[in-house]
């Protein structure tokens, strides 16, 4: 509400580039509407204007959001390079080599930030983020329960943590904290993409389809439930279908939500279909 009713405002801007979780809960029409305002305002005025380094970043992440990845390594790298010392920066650089699958990079430069701001829930839960996509699970662990002690509300650990739980072999447990993750986030598509996996897991078809026919009811908004109906199918065992809705989700550049490195998506890695969609920041 707030980024729609102050779509110009520097704390507003500030906020963005520090999640483009935030970004991603907007309505596609009011991503639509404040995306050119946004864009429009965080142009820096000179490389040399340090109180820019927020709008460097936003502007960097904008690009991700918007799947122009070039654009996005350029600026991102820019601003590392011009504001070595501000940890936002590293984290959002951080943030685009994940969604790239280059995992030790992108470890390396968000813990350069986290140890700029080591008070940070953000760069927290990104660290276990990126720990988690190594696989480096009670590492991530612990990345997650820092984060949730800097900011017990904060849904991206929440989710991760019920990820963590799911991959430990604790299928129940991991089941709970999806379904706590969905009240949380007042069902967001996300939510119900990995409920729909885990049962798929299960065996529990009938389930599985009941949030199949919630999200294609939602399609008239491809952007927020593609990358969900992919992992429902791949819960399922479909790689077919499954590889179908990662193509939609590239096609309206919601890959943001799919990092190709988590294991969610081990049954497509080997397809050259689904590789080719992995941003090339070269």
């Amino acid at each position: 509400a707030a980024a729609q009713s102050q779509p110009d405002s520097r704390p507003i801007r500030r906020a963005l580039s520090l999640s483009v979780g935030t970004l991603l809960s907007l309505s596609g029409s009011a991503t639509s509407e404040i995306m050119p305002r946004l864009l429009a305002q965080v142009a820096p005025s000179s490389d040399n204007d340090e109180a820019l380094v927020e709008a460097r970043v936003c502007a960097g992440m904008i690009a991700m959001f918007k799947g122009e990845h070039g654009p996005a390594a350029e600026m991102l790298m820019r601003a590392v390079e011009l504001h070595p010392t501000e940890a936002m920066a590293h984290v959002a650089l951080g943030i685009l080599l994940l969604h790239s699958g280059r995992l030790k990079e992108a470890l390396q430069a968000i813990s350069t930030g986290q140890n700029l701001d080591p008070l940070s829930a953000f760069s927290a839960g990104m660290m276990a983020m990126v720990l988690f996509n190594l696989r480096r699970i009670e590492a991530s662990r612990e990345q997650v329960a820092l984060c949730l002690a800097l900011d017990p509300k904060n849904m991206m650990a929440h989710a991760l943590l019920a990820d963590i739980e799911l991959v430990s072999g604790q299928q129940e447990t991991a089941l709970g904290k999806y379904f706590e993750f969905c009240r949380m986030s007042n069902g967001h598509p996300l939510a119900l993409g990995k409920l729909g996996y885990v049962y798929g897991l299960r065996g529990k078809h009938a389930e599985v389809q009941n949030i199949l026919n919630t999200l294609l009811s939602q399609t008239d908004e491809p952007a927020r439930v593609a990358p969900a109906i992919a992992l429902a199918y791949l819960g399922l065992g479909d790689t077919k279908k499954a590889l179908i809705w990662v193509h939609t989700a590239a096609e309206q550049n919601s890959l943001i939500d799919m990092m190709p490195s988590l294991p969610f998506y081990d049954a497509l890695r080997s397809d050259p279909k689904f590789t080719a969609l992995i941003p090339d920041l070269r």
